[in-house]
């Protein structure tokens, strides 16, 4: 598959819409081997900041040493702006070889009578199969809408973190900033560090600006001694 092909293939999934769930993007993976997992990962939600967070989180990455491969959403102009390797967009070649390796699992699911994965699913995969390829040390991943049941939902982040929260996609995530808040933070394990953007945080007339969300973000993945590890708060340092 060229890179003419990729689109191709992409543009075609276009019509199956945004239909969060986790089950057909974790059936993908599943065949595919799980490229999700063998590296940590910084796992960014929220309404506002999202990109600009990642990058600022690779940077860290990058700064101490880790090669890091970056997922974000939508694209400006081309769609392999959304893979990145250390900060570089993917090639028009590296983008086609990721959407090659998924194509082939997805077509089979698709043969086996499974529902087919969305445009978005199928490029979140090819961000993985993409991190696979580079053998990254760790991942930065953007959600693409709300948190809880979309796509970049099926890895276990080792830290999380959750930008300003506005009012956005009222007909999947909510009427209110509450409501949309609880999906948006529905990402981590308790026992998962979190970021929160404490300049918005003190608005809410909800339980979602309880302690357990308001940890610093602690990039664990450079060192092995806590002592040597950058610790930022993202409504102070980034």
């Amino acid at each position: 598959m060229n890179y003419p092909d990729a689109l191709a293939y992409l543009d075609g999934h276009i019509a199956h819409g945004i239909k969060p769930g986790l089950e057909r993007i974790n059936g993908l993976l599943d065949d595919m081997g799980r490229p999700d997992e063998g590296y940590p990962i910084i796992h960014v939600a929220g309404t506002n900041g999202k990109t600009s967070t990642s990058r600022f989180a690779t940077l860290l990455l990058v700064a101490h040493g880790l090669s890091t491969g970056t997922y974000t959403s939508p694209h400006l102009q081309n769609v392999e702006e959304r893979l990145a390797i250390n900060g570089r967009m993917a090639t028009e070649e590296e983008f086609a070889l990721a959407v090659s390796d998924v194509a082939g699992f997805a077509d089979l699911r698709a043969k086996a009578g499974e529902e087919p994965n969305t445009y978005f699913e199928l490029t979140t995969a090819a961000a993985f199969a993409f991190f696979a390829d580079q053998a990254v040390n760790a991942a930065v991943l953007e959600v693409g809408l709300g948190g809880r049941l979309d796509a970049t939902n099926v890895v276990d982040a080792e830290v999380c973190v959750l930008t300003s929260i506005g009012i956005e996609h009222t007909e999947y995530l909510g009427e209110d900033v509450a409501t949309i808040a609880g999906r948006n933070s529905q990402l981590p394990e308790p026992i998962r560090p979190w970021s929160v953007d404490h300049c918005r945080t003190s608005r809410w007339k909800s339980p979602m600006h309880a302690p357990v969300i308001s940890a610093s973000i602690i990039v664990t993945m450079a060192r092995t001694s806590p002592c040597s590890t950058p610790s930022l708060e993202s409504g102070a340092g980034w």
